[in-house]
C-alpha cells in the first residue's frame, strides 16, 4: 500500500513538473522566438475592430439564451476574420457550441480553407491547428499556478496530449512532416509545438523529418534549431543553437523562482553566427528574453570550447549555417 501511495505521488510530481515546464521556462523560449521569427500562430488578416461589434452582439445574446441570433452574429463576426482562437473557446458560447457545434466547426474549417486556398490538406491542417489550440487552452491556466492542478486533472491532461501527439504522429508516418504549402503555416507551426515536448524517440524520429522539410523551405529553420537543441540536450547534454535553458534546483525556491541558465553550446565562439543564419537574435539579446545572465565566454576563466561533431553535420543538425 505504501509503495501504491509513493509510486502514484511520484507519478503526480512528474506530471505536474512536465506541465509546470511547459508554461514556465520552456514556453519562455518559445516567446523569444516568436519575437525573432515569425510565427504563424495569429490569424491572417484577423483585424478585432473589423469584427468586435459582431462579437460582443453575438455575445450579448447568448448571455439572453437567444443561441439563433447568437449564432447568426458569430458567424458576422468569423466572416469578418474571427478565427477559432477568438472564438471557439469563448465562455459565453458554451451553450451556442453544443447546439451549433458541428456548423461552427464547419465555418471555422471554410474559414481556414480560404486562408490558404493553395494548400490541397487545407483540411488536414485546419485539423492539426485545432489540437494546437486546444492544447493551449488547456495549459493556459496552469502558467500562473495560482490554482495548481490536481493529479487527476494532470493525468487528463497528459492523456489528450498524448492523444494529439500520437494523431499528428500517424499524419506523419503517412505524409512525412507536414509541408507549409500543403496544410497552411499555421498548422506546419503548429506540428513543432505539438512534437516539442515529446520523449528523445520520438524527436529522434521526427528530427530528420522535419529537418528535411525545413531546408526545403517548407517548415521554419528557427523552429528545426530549436528541436535539435532540445533532441541533443536530453541526448548529449550540449546544444548547438543556445535556444535550450533550464532550471538551476536549490533547495527550498519554488520552481518558478528557481535560476534560469542555458545548457552547454558547441562552438560556442561562432554561435552567434548560426543564430544569424537562421534569423535570431543574438545570444545577449535571446537571454535578456529569458531573463538569463549570460557571461561572454571571454570572461569566463574556466571555458573549455566543446566541438561541433562531424556526425550532427552529417545529420543535418546544423541546418545549413
Amino acid at each position: 500500500m505504501k509503495r501504491t501511495k509513493k509510486n502514484e505521488a511520484l507519478r503526480s510530481l512528474a506530471l505536474l513538473c512536465l506541465l509546470i515546464g511547459i508554461g514556465l521556462g520552456l514556453k519562455a523560449q518559445e516567446s523569444g522566438l516568436a519575437k525573432s521569427a515569425s510565427s504563424g500562430l495569429s490569424e491572417p488578416g484577423q483585424d478585432s475592430l473589423a469584427y468586435s461589434a459582431y462579437l460582443s452582439s453575438a455575445r450579448s445574446y447568448a448571455h439572453q439564451d437567444a443561441l439563433e441570433q447568437a449564432f447568426q452574429q458569430l458567424e458576422l463576426a468569423i466572416e469578418k476574420g474571427a478565427g477559432r482562437d477568438v472564438v471557439y473557446y469563448d465562455a459565453a458560447f458554451k451553450a451556442l457550441k453544443d447546439k451549433y457545434g458541428p456548423e461552427l466547426d464547419r465555418l471555422l474549417q471554410e474559414q481556414y480553407q480560404g486562408q490558404y486556398p493553395e494548400a490541397v490538406k487545407a483540411e488536414m491542417g485546419y485539423k492539426i491547428w485545432s489540437w494546437y489550440l486546444d492544447e493551449e487552452q488547456e495549459i493556459k491556466p496552469l502558467r500562473s499556478m495560482e490554482h495548481p492542478p490536481t493529479p487527476s486533472q494532470m493525468e487528463l491532461i497528459r492523456e489528450q496530449r498524448e492523444e494529439r501527439r500520437d494523431a499528428l504522429l500517424e499524419i506523419i508516418e503517412e505524409i512525412g512532416w507536414p509541408r507549409n504549402s500543403e496544410v497552411g503555416e499555421k498548422a506546419g507551426e503548429a506540428c513543432f509545438f505539438l512534437i516539442q515536448h515529446s520523449p528523445p524517440k520520438i524527436l529522434k524520429k521526427c528530427l530528420p523529418l522535419f529537418i528535411e522539410v525545413a531546408m526545403a523551405g517548407e517548415a521554419d529553420k528557427a523552429k528545426a534549431a530549436l528541436m535539435v537543441d532540445r533532441f541533443l540536450v536530453n541526448k548529449e547534454g550540449v546544444q548547438i543553437f543556445g535556444t535550450q535553458a533550464g532550471r538551476s534546483a536549490n533547495s527550498g525556491e519554488a520552481l518558478s523562482q528557481q535560476k534560469l541558465s542555458l545548457y552547454p553550446i558547441a562552438d560556442e565562439a561562432n554561435l552567434n553566427q548560426r543564430r544569424k543564419a537562421l534569423g535570431l537574435p543574438a545570444i545577449e539579446e535571446y537571454c535578456k528574453q529569458l531573463k538569463v545572465d549570460y557571461v561572454p565566454i571571454e570572461e569566463r576563466p574556466d571555458y573549455e570550447p566543446i566541438k561541433l561533431k562531424e556526425k550532427w553535420r552529417k545529420k543535418g543538425y546544423l541546418l545549413g549555417t
